[in-house]
């Protein structure tokens, strides 16, 4: 898994499970265990091979959440092992 380190501190949108906009920029998501369990139903390690194997299922998961859209709110990480971005 891929971690990246976003420069800006204001993250406005998180769209569907595959990218994040800043005011200036758009990112690649990272799919954490938790949100890809709810989307997919498998981890995000698991998706991943599948998505290795079946070179369309990104895109054919991209446009099922295409235009599905939420807020994020980033905090401290509370115990130290995260690294915010």
């Amino acid at each position: 898994m891929r971690i990246l380190n976003v420069p800006s501190s204001r993250i406005i949108q998180y769209f569907g499970a595959m990218s994040i906009a800043t005011d200036t920029k758009v990112f690649v998501v990272i799919m954490f265990d938790r949100t890809a369990r709810v989307l997919f139903g498998c981890s995000a390690d698991e998706f991943f091979d599948f998505a290795k194997t079946n070179p369309y299922a990104a895109m054919a998961a991209g446009g099922a959440l295409e235009g599905e859209m939420l807020a994020v709110t980033l905090s401290k990480p509370k115990n130290g092992n995260a690294q915010h971005i």
